[in-house]
């Protein structure tokens, strides 16, 4: 008896690649013209057609919509060439169009804002949490603080971006942790300020708004990848890679502070031993200027350190290990993500250009030489506005469905 030849499987037809609707594409090609306004500042549109790979017809039909609305606006026309021709009118975001709020929560207290497409900060209010606050009270001051911002701006927000300090579930706008301030542990931040203000509010971690603050209006403009560093009270950080900011699943991620870099150092307040934070903060500083007899140990700030050693030994001996511990994580992140900018804000921001260069130095001393470059070092904000910026940067990216 014969055998049969076993037939081969039916083949699958290829699978088809999901199609890109029209209005989708046009969704697109805007929030390239809107990162592209971004990351080179104010552009006539011949060009910002030739950066996008677009033509002025194009860029004409995109842009348009956006001058009505008022998120655009035309500067002064630039001087003409020397061929002559029409001045071109540079586009860029309007100051006082398409108003966002913005709110930054720390365990001492909020500070709300309006912010406008341009960077242009208004309005600030802040308001303080009494020692013994509980979860009640810090919604009503949060609350309050950004009626009063509201108020005095007189204007209709696009949305609202809060900024918090501690790990945050970003799908569902809730606290997930916070350790410098419990009180606000599970706390629905998101749904409690929208449910008030009746408008569309957005939360994310404060480090990770700082970055969209520096990637849209700081010292990240026009880069491609960094890392926005915060130093203070606690150490985060967030990350720009390929001009967007990562986040991993529901808003993990940034509690760079809390990377073990020392087994058997200090007892860090998560539980943990030998934590950055723990070795690089405020407090260890403190600790550190305490130990080495400095006067005023316990009010030194960094500013104050790095003006002491250039006279006093035992500052300069302080001052070094300082930076040293702060150079050593920004090394280790080097190490990790292969990120070449790093920008300081809080306290080294306020510390000037010595120490930020000691920083610098120290950290490329302990990362690996790399043919994409030496590890840089620059300076922020030593005050809110980055992050300010960047909470309403968090809206922008959700009402334009631009992936900043």
């Amino acid at each position: 008896m014969g055998t049969s030849t076993p037939s081969a499987p039916p083949r699958r037809p290829p699978r088809a690649s999901a199609m890109v609707s029209a209005s989708l594409a046009g969704e697109l090609n805007r929030a390239r013209v809107l990162k592209t306004l971004y990351a080179n500042g104010p552009l006539p549109r011949p060009e910002l057609a030739r950066l996008t790979g677009s033509t002025r017809a194009t860029i004409g039909q995109i842009v348009t919509p956006l001058l009505d609305d008022g998120l655009l606006e035309e500067l002064e026309p630039l001087a003409s060439g020397v061929q002559g021709g029409k001045p071109a009118r540079p586009l860029w975001f309007s100051d006082s169009g398409w108003p966002v709020g913005a709110m930054l929560v720390l365990p001492q207290g909020v500070k709300t804002a309006v912010v406008t497409a341009g960077g242009r900060v208004t309005a600030v209010t802040a308001s303080s949490f009494p020692a013994d606050v509980d979860a009640d009270g810090v919604t009503r001051r949060v609350t309050a603080a950004m009626r009063k911002t509201m108020a005095r701006a007189g204007v209709a927000l696009h949305g609202i971006g809060i900024a918090l300090g501690a790990m945050v579930d970003t799908e569902a706008g809730t606290v997930v942790r916070a350790g410098l301030a419990p009180v606000l542990d599970g706390l629905p931040l998101a749904q409690v300020v929208q449910a008030d203000t009746g408008v569309p509010a957005y939360l994310d971690q404060d480090t990770r708004a700082q970055a969209l603050g520096d990637l849209l209006f700081g010292a990240g403009r026009g880069e491609s990848s960094f890392a926005s560093v915060y130093v203070g009270a606690g150490i985060g950080a967030g990350f720009i890679f390929e001009g967007a900011l990562h986040r991993g699943a529901r808003g993990a991620g940034g509690e760079v502070g809390h990377a073990v870099v020392d087994r058997d150092g200090p007892l860090c307040r998560c539980g943990r031993r030998g934590c950055w934070e723990v070795l690089a903060n405020r407090q260890a500083l403190h600790a550190a200027a305490q130990a080495a007899g400095l006067p005023g140990a316990a009010g030194l700030d960094l500013s104050g350190l790095v003006a002491l050693a250039p006279r006093d030994a035992a500052a300069a001996r302080v001052l070094a290990g300082y930076t040293d511990s702060v150079a050593l994580g920004i090394a280790n992140l080097q190490q990790v993500l292969g990120v070449g900018l790093f920008i300081l804000h809080g306290d080294p921001a306020g510390a000037g250009e010595p120490f930020r260069a000691a920083v610098e130095v120290a950290a490329r001393e302990q990362a690996f030489a790399h043919p994409g470059g030496p590890t840089r070092v620059v300076l922020g904000t030593a005050d809110d506005v980055a992050t300010l910026r960047g909470a309403a940067a968090l809206v922008l990216s959700k009402a334009l469905h631009v992936a900043f």
